[in-house]
């Protein structure tokens, strides 16, 4: 069964302007209609692409099942930030009684806890900008896709 996809219609583009610009739906996924039955939806998503003439594909197949909340990640980009290192400093100054592991559980929880509520609340512009970019990314490429490769869209 050939699995449609959810966003652009094609999968390849010659790269030329004007009225020689040719795009197909070369590539497709391919799965076993049994493996539905195991999944309640999926589906494939054409990415953008920047410089192969083929457009990649991924396969997303989801069951619905909760998973448990998204897991903390400390970003290297925040390293740079001296508002983190003042949260960080702050964190451990903090006086906690007990043994030298409690301790350190204690102020490295207290850490993530304030870093945490830092990047919900202040820190979401390098997420916004990376959004903002894919947007503006796959509106040219729906455009080309529409329209053909021109000088303009180029």
């Amino acid at each position: 069964m050939d699995v449609p996809p959810k966003t652009r219609r094609y999968t390849w583009n010659n790269h030329r302007m004007g009225a020689g610009n040719i795009t197909k739906r070369l590539d497709k996924i391919l799965i076993n209609i049994t493996l539905l039955f195991d999944f309640s939806i999926g589906y494939a998503n054409i990415l953008t692409c920047s410089a192969s003439d083929h457009f990649p594909i991924t396969l997303t197949l989801e069951n619905h099942r909760p998973l448990g909340p998204t897991p903390f990640r400390y970003s290297s980009l925040w390293n740079d930030i001296p508002a983190v290192a003042g949260i960080v400093y702050n964190s451990w100054i903090q006086h906690v009684e007990g043994s030298p592991g409690f301790i350190s559980k204690e102020k490295l929880r207290k850490t993530k806890q304030a870093t945490k509520e830092w990047a919900k609340t202040k820190y979401q512009q390098p997420e916004k900008v990376k959004k903002e970019i894919k947007n503006n990314l796959e509106s040219i490429q729906r455009a080309i896709e529409d329209n053909g490769l021109s000088q303009e869209n180029k």
